[in-house]
């Protein structure tokens, strides 16, 4: 899907990140595989990648992703995996599903549900869920969400808003 190397500082804003496969590889990354390099991800959905090993959503090592409102789901591998020395920061996201589990190596609390967020969701201290997203149809491509979404409102501190990520009611 995406490669960042060596002190990239890639901004990924409104991005969907599907069905790639990271082969040849004894590592990871399906979705995004980051060396030395802190990507910044914004309303990202990261969701059907698949990696021979660890990471099918996105693979780190030595890598300090933020993810902020951002869904990674369904991808075979873990969802997120840091090798090593990475401190990825992640608020307000959603990871579901993923086949060898949602999180390795990610840091204290991220994806242990301790609270509640604004939507009513048991969530962890950083209000990151672990729920379905209810993808409208993505077997067609449609990663949009469906009306009765856990993952709408879950991205902001007091909850659902007025219009959604394209700016419609």
């Amino acid at each position: 899907g995406i490669y960042c190397y060596n002190n990239s500082r890639s901004n990924l804003v409104n991005v969907l990140i599907t069905n790639n496969i990271a082969t040849g590889t004894t590592y990871g990354g399906g979705g995004i595989w980051c060396y030395n390099s802190n990507p910044s991800l914004v309303n990202v959905t990261i969701s059907g990648n698949t990696a021979s090993s660890y990471g099918g959503g996105i693979w780190c090592n030595s890598s300090s992703p933020s993810l902020v409102n951002t869904i990674i789901s369904d991808n075979t591998g873990y969802g997120i995996y840091v090798e090593s020395s990475g401190n990825p920061d992640i608020t307000y996201s959603d990871f579901y599903n993923n086949e060898n589990g949602n999180f390795y190596n990610v840091g204290d609390w991220v994806g242990v549900n301790v609270t509640i967020n604004a939507n009513g969701d048991s969530c962890d201290v950083y209000y990151n869920i672990q729920e379905n997203p209810y993808f409208v149809n993505p077997n067609s491509g449609d990663y949009h969400l469906s009306d009765y979404s856990p993952a709408i409102g879950a991205g902001t501190a007091t909850g659902a808003p007025t219009t959604d990520i394209e700016g419609n009611p």
